[in-house]
């Protein structure tokens, strides 16, 4: 996704133009497609710690 795509994108989405969200759709899917499998599984190994915190802080994940 270059720079040029989304500055054009963002002003047809301020001139009032729909069909822009298939182009954006199809680049995001592009984008994740191209990424390699350690980002997905460093992402996943994310979740546990957070779901622990969230458990510790009785279901709150937010810190009071």
């Amino acid at each position: 996704m270059n720079w040029q795509n989304v500055t054009k994108w963002c002003r047809e989405f301020f001139e009032g133009r729909t069909d822009v969200h298939d182009e954006v759709q199809k680049e995001v899917m592009t984008w994740f497609k191209g990424q390699a499998a350690d980002f997905y599984d460093s992402g996943i190994q994310k979740l546990v710690p957070r779901l622990n915190k969230c458990l510790d802080n009785a279901d709150d994940y937010v810190e009071k």
